[in-house]
């Protein structure tokens, strides 16, 4: 193939999110540990924290997937 020829952009998440979406992933990536370290050793996955730390990471995936949508669509891959 020629210089750049019927390559496939690939996606990634560092330029695809925003100046606030990234500020907003760090901020829950940081949370998730800080949940996790206030679980109880007995019975911790009933906890409240452990459901936070849950949360955020199903977020964290929402977030990334919205990402990915939108590269995918200003891409015009579908």
């Amino acid at each position: 193939m020629g210089k750049g020829k019927g390559q496939i952009k690939s996606f990634d998440i560092g330029t695809a999110l925003s100046k606030k979406e990234n500020r907003k992933l760090g901020k829950m990536n940081a949370m998730i540990p800080y949940h996790l370290a206030r679980c109880p050793f007995y019975n911790g996955r009933e906890s409240e924290h452990w459901a936070h730390a849950e949360k955020l990471k199903d977020d964290i995936a929402a977030l990334e997937k919205k990402a990915y949508l939108r590269w995918q669509e200003s891409n015009g891959i579908f």
